[in-house]
């Protein structure tokens, strides 16, 4: 009985925890939407600040074109001031031709400065001051001015055929950190190429986003694509001599978003929303990349606390006085509860009992079910291996046969020409024993593949160096033949793996580097090793022709040969493939190799690099398993003794590699 009234007073106490949760999630849908709509007004606010801009660019462009103005035109000069004058945010409108000329108008505090340069028919740099009124009170002949605006970011990237948005900068003139938007270049009636611009002041940007924090943990600031901070409220109403770095500046949420702009996907609007920890307080961040000018980026973040710390507050006072409720309830049901007969505590222990064994035959059926659905669903994969399997060889077996049987046709067709006629049915023939040695190789090879598929899937602890050692012993004799080595630098360590697994992965690698092998260059095997926690990488590097780009993807496939004139029948690599994955092992091939071919399987090792150098000593202090070190381990084997000796006298265990690869099977 006590059960149930615990439990029920624990389900009152869930019901209350689980209303106050759901507000919580509320809260952060609240939280979420406010963010989300401070991005996207200061997304629109941005795009607002830079417009004029390009509007009033392209309103310049217009009125050029139209009146065939020139940079030495005083009506271009009027048209300048009065857009500088036009808009608080523009530093300065500027016109650059391609011979050097230019013309700037700025706003200072007290007026105009208007700068001009000529180039013609000597350069001269003169500075125009102008005050309120636009009446000329002073000008300057500065011979010492440098300026080229052929040089300047916005002429060069103009030039290019496109509208430019700079990167940010800091103004020649007015030494303020800015941007400049240039149009695309036009052609002037003296035959100049123009470049029209218009500098946009930075400060102003960062004294808008200060205004616009949700919270009062809360940050909105603007970064470029080039690692700009654009905007930030540490900026605002600051004098900078130059442009903060954003991933330097020291804001972990900054930092965060430099690094989102930075991963971002080529030729999408980034548009996210995460949420990372910042000070041990979770706090969301919104990202929005401007159309208007994209490499500009607009960010929020507030911390989870600004909007549910109060909630929390509640949420604690609201859990103490239900644990109080609860305490003052369970302890006047135990005075109660005093007062009730052993026939109601008999009856709850047999309640409780009938539950118990309810539960453990629950639990026996659960277990019952996982393991049938297991096996059903083994059996379905067998199955669709084997379809796929019996489909594949059925293809392959048939194309010979069809050979046969059209070789015989041919072989009986000259017979019957008669007598008379000289026939050739000898070649015939030859090509039908060709076909049907072809079928046997086939059969025999399919059967080899057949049965060196392990019955048993479990995982041991195998020695890579020993398994090596003993591929080599057995291809000892086709080693000679190649003239090839096997080389393993290091020890390579030991994996927990099904053994005939391994050694069918290593053996089939060996047999395609020597199948594979490029004609005059010695063949060498190179078997090296790499242990990162508890996964050890095995690389199985030869020096033969390689593996075409185009056709490393189809490698693995079954019955795939990259080369039809090469003996194999493509089935090879797709069941190693299929054996390590069984065990959780993967193989591929690596890319970037150069010369010859590399695979790299991945498994699970036993040991630690330092206990694999302690307990393997398989080699001596020469770095290479060659047809000495095997058959001193393992024993001369019977075919290749004799080639062995004759190997080792004339060319001591390495020489010219005949063959070469075009492909694995």
């Amino acid at each position: 009985m006590w059960g149930l009234i615990a439990l029920l007073l624990a389900v009152m106490n869930y019901r209350f925890i689980s209303s106050q949760l759901d507000h919580n999630d509320a809260l952060r849908e609240d939280m979420g939407l406010i963010v989300d709509t401070v991005a996207d007004e200061t997304v629109d606010h941005v795009d607002g600040f830079l417009a004029p801009a390009e509007e009033a660019s392209r309103v310049l462009r217009g009125v050029i074109t139209q009146e065939e103005l020139s940079v030495e035109s005083p009506e271009l000069w009027t048209l300048l001031i009065e857009m500088v004058r036009a808009r608080p945010s523009f530093d300065g409108a500027f016109v650059g031709a391609s011979d050097g000329s230019f013309v700037y108008a700025r706003e200072v505090d007290d007026g105009i400065v208007l700068k001009t340069i000529r180039t013609n028919p000597t350069r001269q740099v003169t500075l125009n001051e102008f005050d309120a009124n636009l009446t000329l009170i002073d000008t300057t002949i500065d011979p010492d001015d440098q300026y080229d605006p052929r040089q300047r970011p916005w002429y060069l990237g103009s030039t290019s055929g496109a509208r430019q948005w700079t990167a940010p900068y800091v103004f020649f003139s007015s030494k303020q950190p800015g941007i400049t938007f240039a149009q695309r270049p036009i052609e002037a009636a003296d035959g100049k190429t123009l470049v029209i611009g218009m500098d946009i002041r930075l400060q102003e940007l960062s004294s808008f986003v200060a205004t616009r924090q949700p919270s009062s943990g809360a940050e909105v600031f603007v970064v470029d694509g080039s690692d700009s901070l654009v905007a930030h409220p540490a900026m605002a109403g600051e004098l900078l001599e130059d442009i903060p770095q954003a991933s330097a500046f020291g804001d972990p949420a900054v930092t965060l978003v430099s690094g989102l702009v930075e991963d971002r996907e080529p030729g999408n609007l980034l548009d996210l929303e995460v949420t990372e920890v910042f000070n041990d307080e979770p706090a969301l961040t919104v990202v929005r990349q401007l159309q208007l000018n994209d490499a500009w980026f607009v960010a929020v973040t507030a911390p989870e606390s600004d909007f549910l710390a109060a909630a929390r507050e509640a949420n604690r006072n609201a859990l103490l006085t239900a644990l109080l409720g609860t305490a003052v309830v369970f302890g006047a049901l135990l005075v109660l509860g005093s007062f009730i007969g052993n026939d109601y505590r008999r009856l709850l222990g047999e309640v409780d009992e009938s539950t118990k064994s309810l539960n453990r035959r629950t639990a026996e059926r659960d277990v019952a079910e996982a393991r049938l659905e297991e096996t059903v669903e083994s059996l379905r994969h067998s199955n669709t291996e084997l379809e796929r399997y019996a489909s594949t060889v059925t293809h392959e077996l048939l194309t010979p046969i069809r050979a046969i049987g059209g070789y015989v046709e041919e072989a009986q067709r000259r017979i019957d020409m008669g007598a008379d006629e000289e026939i050739d049915v000898d070649s015939v023939l030859d090509r039908a024993m060709v076909a049907q040695r072809n079928v046997s190789e086939t059969v025999n090879h399919l059967l080899e593949r057949a049965m060196v598929r392990p019955t048993s899937i479990d995982s041991v602890p195998v020695s890579i160096d020993d398994v090596v050692a003993g591929v080599a012993s057995s291809h000892s004799t086709q080693l000679v033949d190649a003239k090839g080595v096997l080389e393993i630098p290091t020890p390579l360590g030991t994996v927990l793996l099904n053994e005939a697994t391994l050694r069918a992965a290593v053996q089939n690698l060996v047999e395609n580097s020597l199948r594979y092998r490029q004609p005059g260059r010695d063949l060498v095997i190179t078997f090296t090793s790499v242990v990162q926690g508890d996964q050890l990488t095995l690389r199985v590097r030869d020096n033969g022709r390689g593996i075409p780009i185009e056709r490393q993807d189809t490698i693995f496939e079954p019955f795939h040969r990259a080369d039809k004139a090469t003996a194999g029948m493509g089935i090879g690599l797709s069941t190693v493939a299929s054996m390590l994955a069984d065990h959780g092992a993967t193989i591929r091939v690596n890319p970037k190799i150069d010369v010859g071919a590399e695979f790299v399987i991945a498994m699970t090792a036993d040991v630690e690099p330092s206990e694999i150098a302690d307990e393997m000593d398989l080699r001596d202090s020469t770095p290479a398993i060659d047809v000495d070190h095997v058959e001193e381990r393992f024993g001369p084997t019977e075919a290749g003794r004799d080639a062995n000796m004759e190997s080792r006298e004339e060319t001591s265990g390495r020489a010219e590699v005949p063959g070469g690869r075009a492909g694995r099977s």
